[in-house]
């Protein structure tokens, strides 16, 4: 049989509820006075839902990025690619579409200048002259 003050709460000194614990390094929480001591709960975490639809990319209606905007993004992100030489490489946006001329080193820099400048959020479509050099 349990004692009925020992199976009772009681009121600690700043409010919180004291429960007896019979064994306190069973409980983390838990102090050995009995105190339970309150633990923050961890953060949520979010992981979006993989098969939910991609929003990137779409601003608010009527949303368009001035050509100089886009034009200077396209440069920085060919610019920014290790695996391309823009060196030879001319950019042009006229209403929101991109062209690329130029030379290239080859099949896979001609792919990466075009999915570079296809990477760049509010353009429209994206052209490209873009020759292989030694390629007539």
């Amino acid at each position: 049989m349990t004692d009925e003050k020992s199976a009772r709460s009681r009121k600690g000194p700043s409010g919180s509820i004291v429960v007896p614990v019979a064994r306190p390094d069973a409980f983390p929480a838990a102090d050995r006075s009995g105190i339970v001591v309150p633990v923050a709960a961890p953060a949520p975490s979010f992981t979006p839902d993989p098969s939910a639809v991609s929003f990137k990319g779409r601003g608010p209606k009527g949303y368009r990025r001035t050509d100089d905007h886009i034009l200077h993004a396209v440069e920085e992100a060919l610019a920014a690619d290790e695996t391309l030489d823009a060196s030879d490489i001319e950019v042009a946006v006229e209403n929101g579409e991109v062209t690329l001329r130029g030379l290239v080193g080859g099949v896979r820099a001609r792919y990466a200048a075009v999915a570079d400048a296809e990477a760049i959020a509010g353009k429209g479509r994206v052209r490209h002259a873009l020759k292989i050099v030694g390629e007539p």
